[in-house]
């Protein structure tokens, strides 16, 4: 008879184990919540990284355009000013006004400097001015919530077609 009295009283859960239940259960989910904030963050910040490589790749080929119709439309241009390629109708050009951000979040700019060549004609930091080279940095900027982002993208154009 005693057996089947402490049979009965442990049948049924008390408040304590009951409460621990949900304590376990609440950090699990509250763990999977944060796990799925941290990846949804991490891809958006690697989704905007890709678009700003794109954005910077198309401004490299807007200046490319403007040197294989005329290396005028390069070399005449102030290394000292920043500027912003647009498209006017199907043309490229490079504007020193800013034409605002791109898909409302990047704002991209290129900067022309010129190229020394040393002795043995490669590029140095002094040397001799090379008229028919022009180093092109793309510049692209944007805000994410951890802060402002930027990446730079360098080539050099050369003056190949001599036109």
């Amino acid at each position: 008879m005693n057996l089947i009295l402490r049979l009965k009283n442990n049948q049924g859960f008390n408040v304590a184990e009951i409460m621990m239940v949900i304590v376990v259960f609440a950090i699990f989910f509250v763990s999977i919540y944060q796990a799925l904030l941290f990846y949804h963050k991490s891809m958006k910040g690697a989704v905007n990284k890709v678009a700003a490589i794109y954005l910077a790749q198309e401004g490299i080929e807007a200046v490319r355009s403007l040197r294989n119709k005329d290396w005028t439309n390069i070399s005449a241009l102030d290394e000292a000013i920043v500027y912003y390629p647009t498209l006017a109708g199907d043309e490229w050009t490079l504007s020193t006004t800013n034409p605002g951000p791109i898909e409302g979040a990047y704002i991209r700019t290129v900067e022309l400097d010129k190229v020394f060549r040393n002795g043995s004609d490669d590029i140095d930091t002094a040397g001799t001015d090379d008229p028919n080279t022009k180093k092109i940095q793309v510049k692209i900027a944007w805000n994410e919530q951890a802060g402002s982002k930027e990446i730079i993208v360098e080539t050099y154009l050369t003056n190949f077609l001599d036109n």
